[in-house]
Formats: C-alpha cells, structure tokens, sequence
C-alpha cells in the first residue's frame, strides 16, 4: 500500500472494525516494542524519489537509512545522526530514538524539521517544527499514526577518517565524556573481562583518493578477541597491536557499515529472544564515571552473564518528550546478556538507582512506573497521543504494560 489515501482507508477499516494494527518496518527492534495482536500494514517498497529544497530533504518514511543516503550523494548533503545498520526504515529509526555516536549532534530525530502521518481518525496531518505536538512526535513509538513522508535538515557532505586504538578501563573511566568527545563521531567497545576499551574515533578529512573500509565494531577482530580474554584470560588479544586501524571514506560509509539484511536481522532478533536479551541503558552524561564504575563491579560479581562486550556512545541531548536523552547529554551502555536471578534484579535496580532510561527498541528491564517517573511529559505525551488516536488504532500491549495506552480496542484499562 504506497499512497497516503491508501493508509487512510486501513485506518478507517480498521475503526470499522474494531482492530488495532501497526506498519511494519524492517524487523531490527529486539524488544517488545513491535508486538501486535490484531493487523500489520505492510508499505510497498518506497520510490527513489525524494524532495531537496537547500538543506531539507523530504524522503518516503518506509526508506531505508542507507538508501536515503546514497539518494543524498549526488547532492552533497547527509543527515549527520544516523544508526549502523543501512537497512533501517527512517521511520522505524526515528520513532525509537536510533542515536548515532557524536558529543556534538543527537539522535536522529533531531534533524527532523516535518513529518507528514495519517491520524488514528483516518485524518493526513502535518506535523512541522512549529507544530505543538511536534516535540511529542518526533520519539512516538508509532502511537501518533502512520508516518507517510519526513523532511530532514541535512548538512553539507563530509569524509571521515577513523582512527581504532585500545586504552585501559581504568584510564577510560575516570572522564568516559572526554574520551567520547574528543572526535566529532566517537564510539566505543568495552570488553570488562579484559579491562579495556576499544575506541572508533572519526574527524572529517578531505575527500580520499582511495578509501579504505571500516571494520564493524562487533565484527570477527571483536569476537575472537573477546572470546580469547573470556575464556582464554589472553587479554592482551584487546589491545592496540591487534585493533589499531585507520578507516577513511564518506560519511555514510564510515557511520554505518552494517549491510545485513532485514532477514537476516530478523533472524537474530528472533534468536535473541530465545537466549540473551538486548538492553541499551541512556545514562545522563554527568553520571557517566559513575555508571560504568558500578555496572563494572556488577558484571564482575556475576562473571559470565554477559555475551558480548559493551557498546558505548555519546549523544548531545535534545527536547523530545520520549527521547531517552530528553533534556541531558547521554552515555549510551548497549549489553547484551542471560537472564537469571540475582543478576537481571541487581541489573534493574542499578540502573533505577542512577535514573538511566532504555532505547525502546530494545528490552526494558526497568517497570512500568519507574519508567514513567522519567520523563517529565509523560501525561502530556498520552493526551497528545489520545488526540490523535483516541480509539488506540495504534496501540499494542507494549504500550498497553507501559501506561501509554489501555481501553482502547483490546485495551486493558
């Protein structure tokens, strides 16, 4: 289903007939966040047209972070915060706070300037910068509608030039803010059994002749080192000699390496469901010493919980009601771990204690109501989100546990 009128007549039918339904994306949330009982709205595969008036650019909201892009080449311009997976909707993207790694920019939604989206009511709505729901819109969950159309402020295209190196937690620790912003794009791997941190740090260069492909920072050379400092105690395996690399090419190509198909995503979501679970903890910036002192001292009383290193990134912050960096610069944590008991208690009650939020598309470990004590506009949030589907056409028990939504079509309240 491609045009908008298309979108408003599901909706409708969807009143009609009393029936909660949402658009699929491409299947990267790990968490709950897409769980649906009733209808999925599957967009056709968008155009490669889009619009460039100076620096905006509007695109389809079902095309892909990568694609749009490549689109931007030609044009000189790219959309500064973008995540590492190509194959994200920008829609799906947007709607869940994907961050990038930069001190200097926020997520993703920042370079939002217009969205265009069909209301729970079957309504076509503008929602620009100007509008007053625009800074509930913007991190929605997909609880506002069906975004059809979003214009992005880009600037002007840029390479970069990544440098990898390793340096001891310890040193890391005492200032992780400096360290993840002494670059314009920094982003970083910490592996705790080995004590050390491996960190991509990129500065924008000239053009390059020959450009030269950046390692994924999850890749082979991240998981045989890994494991030999696990299981081998070799952690001399995370260090400069082994890691040290210099990557330089076009923003895009440096910013998000991940080519993996949406399949093959899914798959891995699906996978992660069944064993280890995937939480991205937003620390306020200031904390951010501290936080990872503690969840150093909390990984190591529970050896072998976790099953990969940890990623770490820094976003500046930004005004949108449900962003996890709403209103303070954030340390992203991104763990992937096992279940069980202490652990998964001792790792929420942690993270309450140092008022870190969740990226929503990954699990929520934290309940419902610490949850909403985080975000100042939670109530307005919901009555704005009620003016624009207050039949709940979009809720999902997701939102249902959360308090976002509730008596609506299946609703629990």
């Amino acid at each position: 289903m491609r045009d908008e009128e298309g979108v408003a007549a599901a909706v409708r039918r969807a009143l009609q007939e009393r029936t909660r339904f949402r658009t699929a994306g491409s299947g990267g949330s790990k968490g709950d966040i897409t769980s649906q009982r009733d209808r999925l709205l599957h967009l056709d595969q968008p155009t490669d047209a889009i619009e460039v008036q100076g620096n905006l650019v509007t695109a389809p909201a079902n095309m892909t972070n990568g694609r749009l892009q490549s689109l931007l080449r030609p044009h000189g311009l790219a959309i500064p915060t973008v995540g590492e997976w190509q194959n994200a909707t920008l829609a799906g993207a947007m709607l869940t706070a994907t961050h990038g790694g930069s001190a200097r920019y926020g997520i993703m939604s920042t370079s939002l300037r217009e969205m265009r989206l069909v209301t729970g009511l079957g309504d076509l709505v503008t929602v620009d910068f100007g509008h007053p729901d625009f800074e509930h819109s913007g991190v929605s969950l997909g609880l506002m509608g069906v975004i059809t159309r979003l214009t992005f402020e880009c600037i002007e295209r840029f390479s970069l030039k990544l440098e990898t190196d390793v340096v001891p937690f310890a040193e890391y620790v005492r200032d992780p803010v400096s360290h993840e912003s002494r670059c314009e794009f920094h982003s970083s791997v910490w592996a705790p059994e080995a004590g050390r941190v491996v960190r991509f740090a990129a500065d924008r260069v000239a053009g390059p002749l020959h450009p030269v492909s950046r390692e994924q920072r999850f890749g082979w050379r991240t998981a045989v080192a890994t494991f030999l400092s696990r299981r081998m105690g070799l952690h001399a395996a995370v260090s400069s000699t082994v890691f040290r690399r210099t990557a330089v090419g076009d923003v895009a190509d440096i910013l998000s390496p991940l080519d993996l198909s949406p399949k093959t995503v899914r798959f891995r979501v699906v996978a992660n469901k069944i064993l280890p679970r995937a939480v991205e903890f937003a620390v306020d910036a200031v904390r951010a010493s501290e936080a990872l002192a503690r969840f150093d001292a909390l990984f190591r009383a529970h050896p072998g919980r976790l099953l990969n290193p940890i990623g770490l990134r820094l976003t500046a912050g930004d005004d949108f009601t449900l962003s996890p960096s709403l209103g303070r610069n954030t340390l992203w944590m991104d763990v992937f771990y096992y279940g069980g008991e202490p652990f998964v208690t001792e790792l929420a009650t942690l993270a309450e204690e140092l008022g870190a939020r969740c990226h929503w598309g990954k699990t929520l470990p934290l309940a419902p109501e610490v949850i909403q004590r985080q975000y100042p506009g939670w109530e307005a949030f919901r009555r704005a989100r009620a003016r624009f589907d207050p039949n709940e056409v979009f809720a999902n028990p997701f939102t249902d546990r959360l308090g976002l939504t509730g008596g609506g079509f299946g609703g629990t309240a």
